[in-house]
């Protein structure tokens, strides 16, 4: 192999490896969003017990919302799209990176949640991937505005 390829080879990790870190930081404001907003809604006097987790969390929320009149389309339609874009981070940052070239980057990953070991298998292309990253900074807007307008509304009840 030669000095050239290898430079080569770590610039197209590093272009890889910068939208992986892209990701992980766009997510944090959101899930800090998702958090205030269960617990202004948990602190409004709503829900037995506050939710732990991402998926329990976005159930609240919307449940919560609803029943607070939120758009309920819009509402549905942003928690579709959180949960969708954070499966691609969570998938990025916990994984093992097999193999990449410009275009495509070949990941795995233990599953968990299966009784025996087993690792999953992925293939992320560069458009998917740079695609998921541009969806977490729409969201980070969406939920900003969310919390703003939710903390507008209990203000005034």
């Amino acid at each position: 192999m030669s000095s050239e390829q290898t430079i080569n080879e770590q610039e197209i990790l590093q272009s890889w490896l910068t939208v992986i870190v892209m990701l992980t930081v766009f997510w944090s404001p959101i899930e800090r969003y998702v958090d205030q907003c269960v617990s202004i809604l948990f602190e409004f006097g709503k829900g037995k017990k506050k939710p732990l987790t991402l998926s329990h969390k976005l159930g609240f929320i919307q449940k919560e919302l609803t029943e607070l009149d939120f758009t309920d389309d819009d509402l549905i339609s942003l928690i579709k799209a959180t949960k969708s874009t954070v499966q691609i981070r969570d998938i990025c940052v916990h994984v093992v990176i097999d193999s990449f070239d410009s275009n495509e980057l070949k990941i795995s990953k233990v599953q968990g949640k299966a009784e025996k070991y087993a690792i999953e298998m992925f293939t992320i292309t560069s458009e998917r991937l740079n695609k998921s990253a541009n969806n977490l900074m729409r969201l980070n807007a969406h939920w900003g505005a969310l919390v703003e307008n939710l903390n507008e509304r209990l203000k005034c009840s």
